[in-house]
């Protein structure tokens, strides 16, 4: 009778493991999803169907789509921070620092291309709850952060940092698209020679 019991609670409980893997799935075809469709033109059975499991064991994660877009928002925020800040060079020069957060802000698009491109394009498809209004607030102070010391120790052209923004992010943008369009490929030698070319936009020498 006990190994009968055992048997039946093995049934009845999945492993905590196989929750995890079906969750993983569930957020892995999301992001997916989102990314090349966005949130509004993509159904629960869509993400269901490519997670490869039923409609009601999504909702066993996620109460609703929005809820897991939004935790995607969140996910790939901090994911995004993360990049940037890790093996920063805190005692390095301005001027590598600036280089830094350059190469890798390309490279996180490069390397995680479907979270890269859901925070760009698709995220504003959807009504944002608090915990995705502050990660996502969260994200531009990092963003901004090299351009902010920039322009307070002088090193940068004295514009507004939305400006030195427009510049720098909206050129890396641009870049990545055009990488992403098949237009050009973003090889080490080509992120540091735009690197360069925006640190003369933006540097003190430039006159601003």
């Amino acid at each position: 009778m006990k190994v009968h019991s055992v048997a039946v609670m093995k049934k009845d409980n999945p492993p905590i493991r196989h929750r995890r893997d079906t969750r993983t799935a569930i957020v892995e075809s999301a992001l997916r999803l989102f990314a090349a469709s966005g949130v509004g033109d993509t159904t629960v059975p869509d993400i269901a169907c490519a997670a490869k499991t039923a409609v009601g064991t999504l909702y066993c994660h996620f109460p609703s789509k929005e809820a897991l877009a939004n935790f995607l928002v969140c996910d790939c925020s901090q994911a995004l921070c993360k990049y940037l800040w890790d093996g920063f060079p805190t005692d390095a020069s301005f001027r590598h620092q600036f280089g830094f957060f350059w190469r890798r802000y390309i490279s996180f698009a490069l390397e995680r291309r479907d979270a890269y491109t859901f925070l760009q394009h698709r995220a504003s498809d959807l009504a944002l709850d608090e915990s995705s209004q502050k990660a996502l607030a969260t994200l531009k102070e990092t963003e901004n952060w090299v351009l902010d010391r920039g322009r307070a120790t002088g090193e940068l052209a004295h514009l507004p940092t939305a400006a030195l923004s427009a510049i720098v992010h909206g050129t890396a943008k641009a870049l990545i698209h055009a990488h992403f369009l098949g237009n050009l490929e973003l090889d080490e030698i080509l992120v540091s020679q735009t690197e360069n070319l925006c640190w003369i936009a933006v540097g003190k020498e430039s006159g601003g």
